[in-house]
């Protein structure tokens, strides 16, 4: 009897162990991160700078990121500085940003405070590709003058120019959250590529045929227009492009390996042996296409896949 409960109270007592020692982390904790933070002590901590999302605990020293030590200074915290900090392992909500803000002793906070960190949620969202300016009208929108504060910005995962409505989540001293609404004009601007001249459909597009505007997306409808000019360099043109108007990926396509009326091979393989016979192909195909070809022995069309410039073969 003795012998079956001395291993249920070693576990029982290492169990007690693991939760009486604030300096282990237990399982696996999600934390999302704060955009901005406002403090008046000097300190800052894990606590300070997330929102955990299950079990976490850990001691007052091991939780220690860095200090602030002048008053009315900002600092930007990046996420792979916070993990260096913690001695535990921590996987983080893809959904935090790349940096949270830290401001020490600012009081009240007002809206235009969280300017810099609305442009860097904006430009997470838009990528290399486009550039966003954020804007506040009414820069003297008090947010809260009770410190600590901590500030998560929620924006739609689709930019517009002109105004949009974020919301700021707020969390006190005491732990509690509310939400405020507030307007922030985008500018969202892009270099886009505009053919020179006409393109003829089928034409493969060269550098000399391109020039790159910066343009104000408001006048356009951004989704799939060719933001990088150096990416479509070598693609043929799917249909005649006119220059008055900004190039889409749907416009373009990989060049044709073999055009139409082009004599070329058909090989067709079996388990034990290959056969190999002249066709014609009557379309144009790139890599990958299926195309209809005619058998020139008997002119029977067939549908063949395009696997080099000379070559297609039955699927």
């Amino acid at each position: 009897m003795n012998a079956m409960i001395k291993p249920g109270l070693i576990l029982l007592i290492s169990w007690y162990c693991l939760f009486a020692d604030q300096s282990v982390c237990w399982g696996q904790v999600h934390l999302r991160l704060y955009d901005l933070v406002y403090l008046a002590d000097e300190a800052v901590t894990l606590s300070d700078l997330t929102q955990a999302d299950g079990m976490l605990s850990f001691s007052e020293k091991s939780e220690s990121i860095c200090d602030i030590s002048s008053p009315n200074s900002s600092r930007l915290i990046s996420q792979e500085e916070i993990k260096r900090a913690v001695s535990f392992e921590i996987c983080f909500d893809l959904s935090s940003p790349d940096f949270v803000q830290v401001v020490r002793g600012t009081a009240p906070v007002r809206s235009s405070d969280l300017l810099p960190a609305i442009q860097r949620r904006c430009d997470r969202l838009a990528g290399d590709s486009i550039r966003v300016i954020a804007d506040l009208p009414d820069r003297d929108l008090l947010i809260s003058n009770e410190l600590p504060l901590s500030c998560s910005i929620i924006i739609g995962n689709l930019l517009s120019s002109g105004e949009q409505v974020i919301t700021i989540e707020k969390c006190n001293k005491n732990g509690k959250i509310a939400r405020r609404h507030i307007t922030v004009n985008l500018t969202l601007t892009a270099q886009l590529a505009y053919p020179k001249t006409m393109i003829k459909r089928g034409a493969v597009i060269k550098v000399d045929d391109l020039i790159v505007k910066h343009v104000d997306l408001k006048t356009f409808p951004y989704s799939g227009l060719i933001y990088h000019a150096d990416g479509i360099v070598g693609l043929a043109a799917a249909r005649h492009l006119s220059p008055g108007s900004p190039l889409r990926w749907d416009q373009v396509k990989l060049p044709a390996l073999i055009e139409k009326g082009s004599n070329i091979e058909l090989i067709v393989d079996q388990d034990n042996f290959t056969i190999k016979t002249d066709v014609t192909a009557l379309q144009d195909g790139t890599l990958g296409d299926e195309i209809w070809v005619r058998l020139q022995n008997s002119g029977k069309k067939l549908r063949a896949v395009v696997v080099n410039a000379d070559r297609v073969c039955l699927r």
